[in-house]
């Protein structure tokens, strides 16, 4: 804090740290690959619930597809009692 109670403001003529210093292309790969390993189980269990949710959502779609296509043809029940037996 600067007097007066007001917080201090940094030196125009110094610059403020970005943290965006350039990496080498070995110590990118190697954040990278740290970043993955920190964040892989959340990646894994989002991966599965997705694919959870996906299927709650495809597996009614196809329900109520099948549905109408079956209404549509009028024959709700396929049998080939018929022809195995004439």
């Amino acid at each position: 804090m600067g007097g007066h109670g007001h917080p201090v403001t940094p030196n125009a003529a110094t610059p403020a740290p970005t943290g965006n210093e350039t990496l080498g292309i070995a110590a990118r790969v190697k954040a990278v690959w740290q970043d993955f390993r920190r964040a892989r189980r959340s990646l894994f269990v989002f991966e599965i619930l997705f694919g959870l949710f996906e299927a709650w959502l495809f597996v009614p779609a196809v329900a109520v597809l099948l549905a109408v296509v079956l209404a549509r043809a009028g024959h709700v029940a396929v049998s080939t009692w018929r022809q195995c037996h004439p």
